[in-house]
């Protein structure tokens, strides 16, 4: 009797559970999980309702692509203090962005958005679900109190579409108010290109596609890992480089539904997918298309100073990049900025330095004593064993602090690298004499070949043959690698190696 009500208990406990989870908890408290949250990532397959195929191809009307290969484009030119923009007839597109760097106190133009790289499909381009109009009209171009207006309208048989840009004086944003007044059914598409710069070694390994996460947390993904990905109603989504970031950032007028990335000849391209339209719509939508640099970044969206990411060493590279424009900013040449910059963190690392050239001293002296020790009494093991202890108990207590500096010294190292190599202050940033670009590497070797020098002289006064070897090893090792950094972290090296060499030189006169 015992085990039947055991049974029936069990069975009703189990019928009683399934049915809160059918009729109170999945119906009430999760009935919301299914929706869909801005910056949801999901891949792209057909078994899942959730996701419509998307437009990865865009066809054109056949007369605009007839009429573009007989007549060129007209190209409009705006002028801002901070960058020049062409636009193009065709498509309405921006066929060409120039950001404009004061670097010294020479202005050097960086193109980043250039003809050619986007051909057809490019920069700002609206696609439709059908065939895609290309051939618009200028309706009109306007300046007033800094911001600059131009307004693009095409009349097809796929409707009207109006492109209104707006820039600004003092600002990287770029805003497009779109109106459409369809025939038929219509889903708009806005394609976006990726920031390149011609020329730039390995730039492609810095492409980085960028969607806001569920929390409106910055996500970055690489080339490779986005193409197959689909992402719903994005408030942020763009394309960054090692240096410059093209993104949309404002959806305030509901525009953006999805948004994903296509690849073509290489190049990331993104996409931002807008809502069925039947009848006339108008959204404003705004991009921010300039430098990684944290004023113009937190300016136009706080989110994108996350890309100002130097890993685990960012607290530190962040404050070693403010000084580095602040020196700069007095004395107008990164390069001498550098170099203070070195005499600085020298100057704070001394206290450091001097306990840890005093501990290195006293642990060189300890092996030798040592070694003295192990060569007298090697016939003897009891009175070795005696004296090293003994030995131990003077002298083996080795200042841990001293070794500080040079971990100290090593990670000031890693964050001015991580500085230097993705920092757009110090692209074409000159110093004296040959190097035109502190980011780039020596092109003569000279800062290298110093940093060799700086090695082996030092020991060239030593009596001792074995460090005179080792000196010469590890000077031509380090000779290897400085070849292979940027110049202004060999100039940062190369500093510090003479800094040193100076101090040594003084203590020396002075103890004497």
């Amino acid at each position: 009797m015992e085990t039947k009500q055991f049974f029936i208990s069990i069975s009703f406990a189990i019928v009683t559970t399934m049915l809160i989870n059918y009729f109170i908890i999945d119906r009430f408290f999760y009935k919301d999980t299914q929706e869909i949250k801005s910056g949801q990532a999901f891949h792209v397959t057909p078994l899942e309702q959730i996701n419509k195929p998307v437009a990865k191809e865009v066809n054109f009307l056949d007369e605009d692509t007839a009429f573009f290969e007989k007549n060129e484009p007209e190209m409009t030119q705006i002028k801002t203090r901070l960058m020049d923009v062409i636009f193009s007839s065709r498509g309405a597109l921006v066929n060409t962005v120039v950001c404009k760097k004061v670097s010294g106190h020479v202005e050097v133009p960086l193109e980043i958005i250039h003809s050619g790289q986007q051909a057809t499909v490019g920069m700002f381009l609206v696609a439709l679900s059908g065939a895609t109009p290309m051939r618009y009209t200028r309706e009109s171009k306007h300046y007033e109190n800094g911001i600059h207006t131009i307004v693009y309208v095409s009349k097809s048989q796929a409707g009207l579409i109006r492109k209104e840009f707006t820039l600004y004086d003092d600002s990287y944003l770029i805003d497009m108010r779109l109106t459409i007044e369809p025939v038929g059914v219509q889903t708009p598409r806005i394609i976006f290109a990726a920031p390149h710069l011609k020329g730039l070694e390995n730039n492609g390994a810095y492409t980085t596609a960028l969607v806001n996460g569920q929390h409106d947390m910055l996500q970055r993904f690489k080339q490779a890992d986005v193409i197959d990905k689909v992402f719903a109603v994005p408030t942020l989504c763009g394309i960054a480089d090692r240096y410059f970031v093209n993104a949309f950032i404002k959806n305030s007028t509901v525009f953006a539904q999805r948004c994903y990335f296509i690849q073509r000849h290489d190049q990331l391209n993104g996409i931002i997918e807008g809502p069925e339209v039947s009848t006339k719509a108008s959204w404003t939508l705004t991009w921010y298309c300039g430098p990684k640099e944290f004023e113009p970044l937190q300016k136009a969206d706080h989110r994108l100073t996350e890309l100002l990411d130097y890993g685990w060493f960012t607290m530190l590279a962040r404050p070693l990049l403010f000084t580095l424009k602040r020196l700069y900013d007095g004395v107008h040449n990164f390069g001498l900025a550098i170099i203070i910059l070195t005499l600085l963190l020298n100057l704070i690392m001394l206290p450091f330095t001097s306990r840890g050239e005093k501990s290195l001293q006293k642990a060189t002296d300890f092996s030798k004593k040592m070694h003295y020790l192990e060569q007298k009494y090697k016939h003897d093991k009891e009175r070795l064993a005696q004296e090293k202890a003994d030995l131990m108990q003077k002298h083996g207590n080795f200042d841990l602090l001293g070794c500080f500096s040079f971990v100290l010294q090593a990670v000031f190292f890693i964050g001015l690298n991580k500085v230097l190599s993705s920092s757009i202050e110090l692209y074409h940033a000159p110093f004296y004499g040959w190097i035109v670009d502190l980011s780039a590497k020596d092109p003569y070797f000279l800062l290298p070949l110093g940093v060799l020098v700086g090695i082996i002289v030092p020991a060239l006064n030593s009596s001792d043959v074995r460090q005179r070897a080792t000196s010469i090893a590890v000077g031509l090792l380090f000779f290897g690698i400085m070849a292979q950094l940027s110049a202004g972290l060999v100039l940062f090296i190369l500093t510090n190696i003479v800094t040193r060499f100076l101090v040594t030189s003084v203590k020396k006169v002075v103890s004497r």
